[in-house]
């Protein structure tokens, strides 16, 4: 029973972790409509973005695994 309500709680904060991603996009796509915020340009390394990226799912799926 614990094992189960633990789990339910993991899901709810999953869930409250995306609802606030999405309002946050909102907020910030409302700012861009309304001129308050400035998208500008910076110089970036796609495949270094795109390695730390799966080094981080990497890292995520590892420690995903040692909680079971």
């Amino acid at each position: 029973m614990a094992k189960e309500c633990v789990e339910a709680a993991d899901n709810i904060a999953l869930c409250v972790q995306h609802q606030k991603s999405i309002v946050d996009d909102v907020l910030t796509v409302s700012k861009l409509d309304s001129n308050l915020l400035r998208i500008t340009p910076i110089p970036a390394q796609p495949i270094i973005v795109v390695q730390r990226s799966m080094a981080m799912l990497v890292d995520l799926s590892l420690g995903t695994r040692d909680q079971h």
